[in-house]
């Protein structure tokens, strides 16, 4: 309970999140209305400017007669403020994926469902756990992290937006990424993602922001 305490100050300070050792944040995820499962993200700043992230997920929903799961694992290394690591495993309901992204001397190589591309240097994925860096001219390529397929994808500032996070409202900025559908993206004054919403097979799908620790 204290580290609930800790983390409500911390989200609301003026730190910023590169300035932290570890971070841990829990997401409540809601499929048309209901609770339907969890989205966690660990994010680990290094000395050598190297951050790690973790993201699982589990999600179970069931429409009529039918129950559907999902299930998410993945990780992703930035340098630099690029990404030049990424692997996920995903399990969509019995389809299974594997995403995996290395950088090398000709660049960002992503393979996936034994097929391998090249990407621009500053590609982000879909986790978005954090704003792009500036160098990602709000245009540019998205990662489907699931699939590993790649589109053309345009990040719109909405403007500012009070919302409500655990329990209390705090002043966020609202972001539409349309790429492989439209998402909304809400992030904090550091550039923490606290709120996402977007339909996924004709749900309204929302991860929302419930407890952070940060050490």
């Amino acid at each position: 309970m204290r580290h609930w305490m800790v983390g409500l100050m911390l989200l609301w300070g003026t730190a910023s999140a590169s300035s932290a050792e570890q971070e841990t944040r829990w997401f409540q995820v809601r499929v048309g209305g209901k609770a339907a499962g969890s989205y966690t993200l660990q994010i680990r700043d290094d000395a050598d400017g190297t951050t790690t992230v973790q993201a699982a997920a589990e999600v179970t929903v069931k429409v009529l007669l039918r129950t559907f799961r999902y299930s998410f694992r993945g990780s992703e290394v930035w340098q630099n403020d690029r990404l030049m690591q990424l692997d996920t495993l995903t399990n969509d309901d019995g389809k299974h994926h594997q995403v995996s992204l290395r950088l090398d001397d000709n660049g960002l190589r992503l393979t996936s469902a034994n097929t391998t591309v090249r990407l621009d240097a500053d590609a982000w994925s879909t986790i978005a756990w954090r704003l792009p860096n500036e160098r990602w001219p709000m245009r540019g390529q998205l990662i489907d992290a699931d699939t590993g397929k790649v589109t053309q994808a345009r990040l719109t500032r909405v403007g500012p937006a009070l919302i409500e996070v655990a329990g209390q409202k705090i002043a966020c900025t609202h972001y539409r990424l349309v790429g492989f559908n439209e998402v909304q993206l809400w992030y904090d004054g550091t550039g923490r993602l606290v709120r996402q919403e977007s339909i996924e097979e004709g749900q309204r799908t929302i991860l929302e922001l419930q407890r952070l620790e940060r050490k």
